[in-house]
């Protein structure tokens, strides 16, 4: 189904903000719930670094309430096919046929992903936030094209894995 919304890539002023948001604001962070996992910093300092995409969201479950890890990123329009074509449908294949769980039935995705188009941030509610993070303080956040990763694990049983492969593919771009 086509949107009828345009799409909105990374630009270079757009980088310049969503860099500076991670470094300055999001990266200090100590406050368990925002906190970014110690298992993930290095990934995304790293993804952080590379000047076709950027890291805006994610989460890393570390404790046994937590079922899900994700990551959300925007990036460059000349990336998109590349994204799209080779980085996505491997890591499907890897996680959905390779490392498949003999608990997960045939029938359900335990990685799946999808392209967002730009929208508002649901997170922004207009109030003055604790923490002065971009996905929390700022209405347009989120509205470029991303794409947003899931690997339903169950605490984190593949996802130093996950974390891994999204860092080398994506920088290897």
């Amino acid at each position: 189904m086509q949107s009828d919304k345009p799409d909105i890539y990374l630009t270079p002023e757009l980088k310049e903000y969503y860099s500076n948001d991670f470094i300055e604001n999001v990266l200090p962070i100590t406050n368990e719930f925002w906190r970014i996992h110690p298992k993930i910093v290095n990934s995304l300092i790293s993804l952080n670094n590379n000047p076709k995409l950027q890291p805006l969201y994610s989460c890393y479950p570390d404790k046994p309430s937590q079922q899900t890890g994700y990551f959300e990123f925007t990036y460059v329009e000349g990336i998109e096919k590349d994204i799209l074509e080779s980085v996505l449908p491997a890591l499907d294949s890897l996680f959905n046929i390779e490392l498949r769980p003999d608990y997960i039935p045939k029938s359900e995705e335990y990685f799946t992903y999808e392209k967002r188009m730009p929208r508002e941030n649901a997170n922004y509610n207009g109030h003055e936030s604790t923490y002065q993070i971009g996905c929390m303080i700022n209405p347009d956040y989120f509205r470029v094209n991303t794409f947003k990763i899931v690997l339903e694990d169950g605490y984190s049983r593949q996802q130093d894995r996950l974390w891994q492969e999204i860092t080398e593919r994506l920088n290897a771009l």
